[in-house]
């Protein structure tokens, strides 16, 4: 009877000790992530996502981990955030928000969120919006991403490039740009001679090639249909406009530049070119 007694001990401890043991595992994450603790957030918005850990699945409780921990620039965080919005977990699914938070999280050195964006710059509708309209295009533009996500041995996106009949690089580590998204404080004026557009007049928004009397050249964005001020611009003429500056890492390029921005109606055509 003693042995039997025992044995039921026993076993009632091997049973019911992990499930103690997870909860916890859970209350100490939790409270970490209450605390405001990134990593612990994630965690907590992955067990939800997947069900882990004894908690149910609860993809609105994911988003709102994830949320949290990226808003901390946890780069795991924005990717997961943005896997949530590209597949439409726990919210509305949308591809442009997804993309940037992938960006986000490669603008913080994260090689998975490479390989995110040059995943997302294949879906028809971001290429599109992109510009890229030939298939030869995006893939050339994602390429880019991925040999840097790969160049940190990602492996899927070795795969991606041997598909594209790329080749496979030995990885050099070379160091990921950190490149926060930044609205540079101010606004500078210039002066100087029009060169030429940068992109197709017919897209929303495009650039003008700016030479100052220093040689220096300089592009500036200018948006959403025709600049009024500069309707009748030439090539040569000279011109005066004021821009703010922007940092970002850059989706053709995969680097980390800054834009700058044409101010709304500070423009001036100072002389036409004869």
């Amino acid at each position: 009877m003693v042995i039997r007694i025992c044995l039921v001990i026993l076993l009632t401890a091997f049973y019911y000790c992990p499930a103690q043991a997870v909860s916890a595992n859970v209350a100490e994450i939790q409270a970490k992530a209450q605390a405001g603790d990134d990593v612990a957030a994630n965690k907590l918005g992955v067990w939800y996502e997947k069900g882990k850990n004894g908690l149910p699945v609860d993809p609105k409780m994911a988003v709102h981990w994830y949320g949290i921990a990226a808003k901390k620039g946890n780069g795991l965080a924005l990717h997961n955030l943005g896997d949530c919005y590209r597949d439409g977990i726990g919210v509305e699914q949308d591809n442009y928000t997804a993309l940037d938070y992938y960006l986000q999280a490669a603008a913080g050195g994260l090689p998975l969120g490479y390989e995110d964006v040059g995943d997302s710059i294949l879906i028809p509708e971001i290429a599109e919006d992109l510009l890229l309209e030939t298939a030869k295009e995006r893939q050339e533009a994602a390429i880019l991403w991925y040999r840097k996500a790969a160049d940190h041995e990602r492996e899927s996106a070795k795969m991606k490039l041997k598909k594209m009949g790329q080749p496979v690089l030995k990885p050099s580590f070379a160091p990921l740009p950190i490149c926060p998204t930044l609205d540079l404080e101010g606004t500078k004026k210039i002066s100087g001679t029009f060169l030429e557009y940068t992109t197709p007049r017919s897209a929303d928004a495009y650039g003008y090639l700016i030479r100052t009397a220093n040689g220096e050249k300089v592009e500036i964005v200018m948006g959403n249909g025709d600049i009024e001020e500069f309707a009748d611009l030439g090539k040569g003429d000279t011109i005066t406009l004021s821009y703010s500056s922007y940092q970002s890492l850059d989706i053709y390029t995969a680097e980390c530049s800054i834009t700058h921005f044409y101010v709304e109606n500070s423009g001036k055509i100072l002389k036409k070119a004869q």
